[in-house]
């Protein structure tokens, strides 16, 4: 296991990563959090692992209509780039 700030971050950098799971809070109404800054960036430069499992946890608060929006930004370009 391995465990790394969404900040700086190259989530498949390990040759022996079996899976990855991006824990992702959310900040207000769907923004990301100032430690997450540039975490989109980075994660949209990455190279893409075919066959390597990926999962987005996304935690917010519900009070806001995207309580989840960080979240689902993620999982939304891990979509696109497959």
């Amino acid at each position: 296991m391995h465990v790394a700030p969404t900040t700086g971050s190259n989530p498949a950098r390990g040759p022996k990563a079996q899976r990855i799971i991006v824990l992702a809070a959310t900040y207000g109404n769907g923004a990301a959090p100032a430690s997450a800054g540039g975490f989109l960036d980075d994660f949209e430069r990455c190279p893409v692992i075919p066959g390597l499992p990926l999962a987005v946890v996304g935690f917010g608060d519900r009070s806001f209509p995207a309580f989840c929006g960080f979240a689902a930004e993620i999982a939304q370009v891990a979509v696109q780039r497959g």
